[in-house]
């Protein structure tokens, strides 16, 4: 509850309290709440009992390059305890992580200006670090400001950025995953929502461990869904401009049959 002298004044405080809520590790719905107060209906005073069957509650997709990013300082301790940029300049570091059932690369650099540099595919993005105390990550980029709330437990990374609440589970120190178990079954599902821009391949198509089925984009990175099982793809649900919710089904890949075995006969 917030209180003012007039109704966009207490609007204005309780935006400001949930901005200021921080709840790691748990689902809330503290970014929802805070985006139904911004929204011009709501302002406005035209939110009725039909405002939120129109209103976007998809949660925002994460952004892999301040995953990066926080990853890095939380593994690096308070920003008082760290080298002279000079000398963690030729020093790259690989990180791996997984959030939402997509797994990134990064590689992150202290570059001699000071700035951190981050490296995810073909993208670089730099960044400026302000402030880091251990469970509160002050950084700028182009010249904006943001602020990060985080915790580490373990290989689990809890953070809290913007509209976005995450778990992040750092995979670098992790050992390959056994080739029985790098499959997800016949299932393709959407790892993170998004827009499909591109579809590789077509129903009744055979296709073996590793294919590329298709490719949603999102926060201008793009994830490319490969088939987990060799089989004929079945089922297909995904055309390309299609947005999607993260865990949608968009395909299924039917196992192909074993073959007879023959071994015991003449």
């Amino acid at each position: 509850m917030a209180e003012g002298t007039s109704r966009n004044e207490a609007r204005l405080r309780l935006i400001t309290a949930l901005d200021d809520t921080v709840a790691l590790g748990v689902a809330t719905n503290r970014a929802f709440l805070a985006r139904c107060l911004a929204d011009p209906r709501f302002v406005a005073g035209r939110a009725d009992t039909s405002f939120l069957d129109h209103f976007e509650m998809q949660p925002a997709a994460h952004d892999p390059f301040v995953l990066a990013l926080l990853l890095y300082v939380s593994k690096s301790g308070p920003l008082a305890a760290w080298p002279a940029p000079p000398l963690a300049a030729a020093f790259p570091v690989p990180l791996r992580f997984e959030c939402r059932h997509v797994v990134s690369d990064a590689l992150v650099s202290l570059a001699r200006d000071g700035q951190v540099r981050v490296a995810i595919g073909a993208h670089t993005r730099s960044f400026r670090l302000h402030v880091f105390d251990g469970t509160s990550c002050r950084f700028e980029e182009h010249g904006m400001t943001h602020l990060a709330a985080l915790s580490v437990r373990a290989d689990r990374l809890f953070l809290q950025y913007q509209d976005v609440n995450e778990t992040c589970r750092d995979l670098t120190l992790a050992p390959p995953a056994a080739p029985e178990r790098a499959g997800g079954g016949g299932d393709v599902r959407a790892a993170l929502g998004g827009r499909i821009i591109s579809v590789a391949a077509h129903e009744g198509q055979s296709v073996a461990i590793g294919d590329v089925i298709l490719t949603i984009e999102a926060m201008k990175m793009q994830h490319v869904h490969r088939a987990a099982q060799a089989g004929t793809l079945a089922n297909l649900r995904a055309h390309e401009g299609q947005q999607v919710a993260e865990g949608d089904l968009l395909a299924d890949i039917v196992a192909a049959a074993p073959l007879p075995d023959r071994s015991s006969r003449p």
